[in-house]
């Protein structure tokens, strides 16, 4: 199962979601989603722009963890 650390680093940065919507131009909509870990799908463009504007990779952004 694949998890967002979205929130994390929302939360680390001292950050809003509306702030990472203007700043990047990602839906404020889209961006709940990874925010509350509803995302179902993983837009190639989106996790670039994310990971740009947080200076992380990938790894960073998202995590996996084995289904229980």
């Amino acid at each position: 199962m694949i998890t967002s650390k979205f929130s994390k680093l929302v939360g680390e940065r001292r950050t809003s979601v509306s702030a990472v919507s203007q700043a990047t131009g990602i839906g404020r909509k889209n961006l709940h989603a990874f925010y509350h870990d509803r995302q179902t799908r993983y837009d190639r463009g989106t996790l670039d722009k994310l990971c740009e504007y947080f200076g992380v990779s990938v790894g960073e952004l998202l995590e996996y963890k084995e289904a229980r």
